[in-house]
């Protein structure tokens, strides 16, 4: 599934409905590891095995021993970390970083991806072997253009999540709300429809208890202005439909990175310096997605 589109929960409500239940569940987000702690992060380190090694360390595969590991963003995992997962996936056994002790590890592993897998391995981010490996079964999440059904559940969720962290009362939701919300394509998906009900909740009078289209009107319109419609499109040139759908496809890899240039470039498969250059010349500042 894109990024947003609620891969973790998906991966939370099949662990809570397994057999597993009860045990923990870990979840990793491999596109946040730097290159030089992944194998730390999930193999953990006893200490003094290297430079900064204070004291032991618990990695992934250990904590989630009995449970579930949930690998996020898996073609973001440096490719000589996913080599070594595939060792743990043969056999399960795996060393802690300066370590000779071989450890053990019964767990069921739920990896996501936010690019077509085939696409991934084309373009060197992701093993062929570990996603064969892995893809014993395969959940598609659609973007949430395709399930806008959907948008009012996942509204009042978030406001009965979000009603105690703003010391809010907010019960209900205008129904213009929700079809304004239902006629946009959210290219950010679920995470994007919760920004936007989040900064409708900080800004609502503390004594309300409906949220309503007006709360959320400056962030919605200030997003909706960032995306070109087709109709805006069919009139603009060729150079200018390909120069902007170039931008917006930067603009969307930005915002779901959250401003972290090689992830963005990961994700659109072009080089870190091919795209800090389009970035400057699109006028974008990664600075601005950050947070």
């Amino acid at each position: 599934g894109a990024s947003g589109t609620g891969k973790e929960h998906v991966a939370q409500l099949i662990h809570r409905e397994s057999r597993r239940a009860g045990k923990p569940f870990v979840a990793v987000d491999c596109g946040a590891i730097g290159r030089e702690l992944a194998a730390s992060e999930f193999f953990g380190h006893v200490k003094g095995s290297f430079t900064g090694a204070v004291g032991d360390k618990t990695g992934a595969f250990e904590a989630a021993n009995g449970g579930t590991l949930f690998l996020d963003e898996l073609n973001s995992m440096p490719i000589y970390l996913q080599s070594k997962l595939l060792r743990v996936l043969q056999d399960g056994t795996f060393r802690s970083i300066g370590s000779t002790e071989v450890k053990r590890s019964d767990l069921k592993i739920i990896a996501a991806l936010n690019q077509d897998p085939i696409h991934e391995i084309a373009c060197g981010h992701l093993r062929q072997d570990i996603y064969y490996r892995l893809s014993i079964m395969s959940i598609s999440i659609p973007p949430l253009r395709e399930r806008k059904e959907d948008i009012q559940s996942f509204v009042e969720t978030f406001i009965k999540r979000h009603n105690k962290t703003f010391q809010k009362q907010i019960r209900y939701v205008s129904h213009e709300l929700i079809q304004r919300l239902q006629d946009y394509d959210w290219p950010g998906n679920v995470r994007e429809l919760e920004h936007i009900i989040v900064y409708g909740m900080s800004v609502v009078s503390g004594q309300a208890d409906t949220l309503t289209f007006a709360d959320v009107e400056e962030k919605f319109a200030q997003l909706s202005r960032t995306f070109s419609s087709a109709e805006k499109i069919l009139s603009m040139s060729l150079n200018q439909a390909v120069d902007g759908y170039e931008r917006d496809l930067i603009h969307r890899a930005l915002f779901q990175s959250k401003g972290n240039v090689s992830e963005a470039a990961k994700a659109l498969c072009v080089p870190r310096q091919t795209l800090q250059r389009k970035i400057k010349q699109h006028g974008l500042d990664p600075a601005a997605f950050q947070g």
